[in-house]
């Protein structure tokens, strides 16, 4: 059992007032829910969470107080990162725009609130990634109200749709708002066969083999190796170095291109090379160098 966790404490610039969301009943009600289930939570063992849009950073906080883990992630737009986050999302959490208005948000001011017709704007757009998102035991948590139609999210039609088991995690009326935490896990086994999700453990092979070619003609590059077997969950950070230590190269910039796409830097990569650039036939191309340059 964990101990009371109390709220972060939190102060927004007023010159910021305008552009952040302010913690209110609904941040609350999704702290509530997180404390609620932080045994649930903990012993997921979490690797990597994710808050989409997190305002103030408050919920965020609060999680890392609860799991005092270092892999939290925080975005507004997760566009850039939804290849490499595949069947890798341990905790999801999701406070989005859900009031009900005439049209999507127009300006900055509206972002935070402004929900379309059924207040469903955003959450309409990522439902058909949230299961290929999460990881096999994942857990999505979603703030929402009673207009955003809180029964069809949950309801067997969705669940087919979507490949997500809803249910109701808490409820309280605030003000003129009935506010919901709703929480979804992936189907059973057996369902995402029905389904085709494609797991984890599918999409991996035993071994990749990295076919190694090296770009320009520094010294340290004429290494006479080619291929080189590595597990599947190797990362960017990994590769490079394991090639470090066959350079000898201790401080000097190292490259990696990737399908002829420069690799980003291991700390702004996240999930595994299969992962992140795939393997076809369990074999992946890298050309590397000690220069951001071809030749």
């Amino acid at each position: 059992m964990v101990n009371y966790i109390p709220t972060p404490e939190y102060k927004i610039d007023p010159e910021l007032h305008k552009n952040v969301y302010p913690p209110s009943e609904d941040t609350f009600l999704l702290i509530d829910a997180l404390a609620k289930e932080k045994d649930i939570i903990i012993s997921l063992k979490p690797i990597i969470s994710l808050e989409i849009g997190c305002g103030s950073g408050v919920v965020t906080c609060f999680l890392q107080k609860l799991l005092k883990n270092e892999n939290l992630l925080t975005s507004d737009s997760i566009g850039p990162l939804i290849p490499r986050l595949y069947n890798s999302l341990d905790l999801l959490l999701l406070n989005p725009p859900y009031v009900l208005t005439e049209e999507s948000s127009k300006n900055e001011q509206e972002l935070s609130y402004a929900g379309g017709p059924e207040g469903r704007n955003l959450l309409n757009k990522l439902l058909p990634l949230i299961s290929k998102l999460l990881s096999l035991n994942g857990i999505f948590y979603l703030v929402a109200i009673k207009e955003n139609n809180i029964f069809d999210l949950i309801s067997d039609n969705s669940r087919e749709k979507f490949g997500l088991n809803g249910s109701i995690l808490l409820e309280r009326q605030c003000r003129n708002e009935h506010l919901y935490i709703l929480k979804f896990t992936k189907i059973n086994k057996e369902s995402q066969k029905q389904l085709n999700i494609t797991t984890k453990t599918k999409m991996l092979p035993n071994k990749i083999t990295l076919v190694l070619k090296p770009v320009g003609a520094a010294p340290q590059l004429r290494k006479e190796f080619t291929k080189y077997k590595v597990d599947p969950n190797w990362t960017i950070f990994n590769l490079q170095q394991t090639l470090r230590k066959l350079l000898g190269v201790k401080t000097e910039p190292l490259y990696l291109f990737i399908k002829e796409a420069f690799a980003p830097s291991p700390e702004s990569t996240i999930g595994s090379l299969h992962q992140c650039f795939g393997a076809e036939g369990g074999i992946l191309y890298i050309h590397y160098g000690l220069t951001p340059a071809w030749g």
